[in-house]
């Protein structure tokens, strides 16, 4: 005897009234492969009650009773037995069959009688003409959704609730294969609080008749973890893209605005060029620097000028600003005020009025003077600046400043 021609007790389906037709609520059956059902051979008597081609209406009864297969579904035409679920099918849809028989549904889909040429046992090589039924079912997603819907989705919850942290983390490890055998007597041990979930039959080992749902929530919950980790890690990319498009777009209008101001500066210098405003107070005014100036100069049409010129009107200039900030500072005034009027910061004022005291009075700084002296006698040697700078034996700030002091008109005494 198998599970085909197992005789189901009378009293064990008794149909629900109401009717849950599987192709009104679940979307994924209309791409679903379709297949010939198990069993058939033992149901021939019933399916000669239905033409070839005949489209009928097919109820899953689930067996729970059934002694081959606890999770067999049968497949009632007409309230006769013609076939069976395969088992790998049943063992994915008796618990949601048995859950919904439960909530008072009759669960029926769709169906079509087919014949087919068989090679039997019993017909040896001869083919045998055996009347099948043809029929398919919803896909997981619709599946998982009755699972939930007659509660197996809350008895699995609270069967894992009651594992530790390390059976759960072995649970999501090892939900597309067997569980261990240890995995498996925890859960066999906690199915009290899962009874609509079905263990396999005594006679498989123990990790194989661990209930389908178990694996199969566990597997929903791991694949719905990654697709969000996924879907995190596109809207961060996403983001990170966005933030990079608005950094480019803000460093763009940063540039722009740059240019826009280096071309007012730049036209300002232009004008105060053609004022007749030498480069140095130009330069102070603007701060445009002295190689953009003489670009534009030339721009301008002004004949190019003389480096040794420009260098004097630059000492020039710097000189009548020590005399003037030293002025201010015999008036009254205090290095910030003097820093507002000549526009300059406190540490160039301070070293102005340094200077100007000292061109007023070069005798009161004997030892600036004197290296002013020796940079004088350098220079009137014929070596360059550097070679000057290079020969004080002092350091580069002193021998610069010693450098200045020695070109300031009068500063020095006649015939040096």
């Amino acid at each position: 005897m198998t599970s085909g021609n197992w005789q189901r007790p009378p009293d064990e389906y008794v149909r629900p009234c109401a009717v849950l037709n599987l192709e009104e609520y679940c979307p994924t059956l209309a791409d679903a492969d379709e297949w010939f059902a198990s069993a058939t051979w033992f149901h021939q008597e019933n399916l000669r009650l239905h033409p070839h081609g005949a489209q009928v209406t097919v109820e899953l009864v689930p067996e729970p009773s059934n002694r081959f297969d606890r999770r067999a579904v049968a497949l009632d035409v007409d309230g006769q037995r013609c076939g069976y679920l395969p088992s790998s099918t049943a063992e994915r849809w008796h618990d949601v069959v048995a859950g919904l028989t439960r909530s008072g549904f009759a669960v029926t889909v769709g169906g079509a009688i087919d014949h087919r040429w068989i090679k039997t046992w019993a017909g040896g090589d001869v083919p045998v003409l055996e009347i099948g039924l043809v029929i398919s079912v919803p896909e997981h997603e619709d599946r998982i959704v009755l699972a939930e819907l007659v509660g197996l989705r809350a008895q699995h919850d609270l069967v894992v609730a009651h594992l530790t942290e390390d059976e759960r983390a072995e649970m999501a490890e090892d939900c597309w294969s067997e569980y261990s055998e240890r995995l498996a007597r925890r859960l066999r041990k906690l199915s009290v609080f899962a009874p609509g979930l079905r263990w396999g039959p005594k006679t498989d080992e123990l990790p194989e008749r661990v209930p389908y749902w178990h694996h199969a929530f566990v597997r929903h919950d791991v694949t719905e973890a990654r697709d969000r980790a996924k879907a995190l890690r596109a809207v961060r990319r996403a983001v990170r893209r966005r933030i990079k498009l608005i950094d480019a777009a803000q460093r763009a209008e940063a540039r722009a605005a740059a240019e826009a101001a280096r071309a007012l500066k730049q036209a300002e210098a232009k004008e105060l060029l053609l004022a007749g405003l030498g480069a140095s107070e130009v330069t102070r005014r603007t701060g445009v620097s002295s190689s953009t100036l003489s670009r534009l100069r030339r721009e301008a049409g002004f004949a190019p000028v003389d480096p040794a010129t420009v260098n004097a009107g630059v000492a020039a200039a710097r000189i009548e600003r020590a005399y003037i900030a030293y002025q201010f500072r015999q008036e009254g005034l205090d290095r910030a005020s003097i820093c507002r009027e000549l526009g300059l910061d406190i540490q160039a004022v301070k070293e102005l009025i340094a200077d100007g005291k000292f061109y007023g009075d070069p005798a009161g700084n004997p030892e600036r003077l004197a290296l002013a002296l020796r940079a004088a006698e350098l220079r009137a040697s014929g070596i360059v600046k550097e070679e000057v700078l290079a020969a004080m034996e002092v350091s580069r700030n002193s021998a610069l400043r010693a450098f200045r002091d020695c070109q300031v008109p009068g500063l020095l005494p006649e015939g040096r």
